[in-house]
């Protein structure tokens, strides 16, 4: 059976989509027509297996895996009795959270707990409610207990970027380091640190079971992804505060963009890949930052080491904002409505959605 369709990006449910029989609307959207086969959705997988082909005349699915059922019917909703599929992240992130918390190495615990929190943020941004704002705020509040110690790291962790793009002789950078705050002690940070993240974690998952879980089974994806799209298209390099917020949506994306790869068996992982490049760029513009800020406070520091360090962070900076620019212009060229139409159409393609009358064609985002 041939089936023609057309779906416009409307907000009538989960994925932003909605299904119309093309036959009774080709006056209106004959420019939307394309032709295709029967379509039998696959499974929503994770790892990249999309299970799926194309043609010249449109996509050719292969039938779904029994054995993994979508979250998703073929209208993008969710499924009655299936856990949504946001609201399974949700779930899975809070879980890295609390493997985090046992983690005996201080340092990696904290890593391990901030990157967890990050994602947690990044997701609850998807659901446009009250009770999620809050959420997200409470949440950031935990994240800040944990930051005390993160610029010592990153001064040190700018060194090494000296010292990859050999801006820094070694015997400067081995010099810099003997001026830079020690490390913790060995038992530091004590446990009490922990005890206000571990007393979160229980009302985050009390808040999930209440409403917040429901609440992200009615949240528009699509749309909130495309929100979070266009405010790192559009974030600057104008100053080192314009960079940290442009870093901050980058990380939301890259988030996000892990969450849509893994609900659509993969789509969006190369995407979500050089959005953490990009972070990282940016990243590393940030450390370099605080090792000046660090070393313009320790009088100590000989005169001429000091301009040569100046010099060197510079050079150092100039070259990263100038990769970390193109990156960002290559991962955001399209504007906000044309990459909320592309999701639509690779969540079709996976499946996880109605087709919407776009041959499909394999690009990954």
């Amino acid at each position: 059976m041939i089936g023609r369709f057309y779906a416009p990006p409307a907000l009538g449910n989960q994925f932003g989509l909605e299904l119309f029989d093309h036959g009774r609307t080709t006056s209106a959207n004959s420019h939307h027509a394309r032709r295709g086969t029967e379509w039998t959705f696959p499974a929503i997988v994770t790892g990249g297996q999309q299970g799926h082909s194309f043609s010249d005349c449109g996509v050719r699915v292969k039938k779904a895996d029994p054995d993994h059922p979508r979250p998703v019917d073929a209208t993008g909703r969710v499924k009655p009795g299936v856990s949504p599929p946001l609201a399974a992240r949700f779930e899975a992130t809070l879980d890295k959270l609390e493997a985090a918390l046992r983690i005996a190495a201080p340092v990696k615990k904290i890593h391990g707990a901030r990157k967890a929190l990050k994602e947690y943020r990044a997701l609850l941004r998807l659901i446009e409610t009250d009770d999620a704002r809050d959420a997200r705020r409470t949440a950031a509040a935990v994240a800040r207990k944990l930051s005390g110690d993160r610029d010592r790291q990153a001064a040190r962790d700018a060194v090494a970027v000296l010292r990859a793009h050999k801006a820094l002789g070694h015997e400067d950078a081995d010099a810099l380091l003997q001026f830079l705050p020690t490390e913790p002690p060995a038992e530091a940070p004590k446990a009490d640190l922990f005890s206000p993240v571990r007393a979160w974690l229980r009302q985050a998952r009390a808040a999930h079971a209440d409403h917040l879980d429901r609440q992200a089974s009615e949240a528009n994806l699509l749309r909130g992804m495309a929100k979070a799209y266009g405010k790192a298209r559009t974030g600057g390099f104008s100053s080192p505060e314009a960079m940290h917020e442009l870093r901050k949506r980058v990380v939301t994306h890259r988030y996000q963009m892990s969450f849509f790869a893994d609900i659509v068996g993969g789509k969006g992982a190369r995407r979500a890949r050089r959005a953490q490049d990009l972070r990282d760029l940016l990243g590393s513009i940030q450390d370099l930052e605080t090792l000046r800020v660090q070393i313009a406070a320790v009088p100590s520091v000989p005169d001429e080491m000091r301009a040569r360090l100046e010099a060197a962070i510079k050079d150092t900076q100039g070259s990263l904002s100038s990769s970390a620019r193109r990156l960002q212009r290559g991962l955001f060229r399209r504007g906000r409505k044309a990459f909320w139409g592309r999701l639509g159409r690779q969540l079709a393609d996976a499946g996880a959605g109605p087709p919407d009358g776009v041959s499909g064609a394999s690009d990954h985002a």
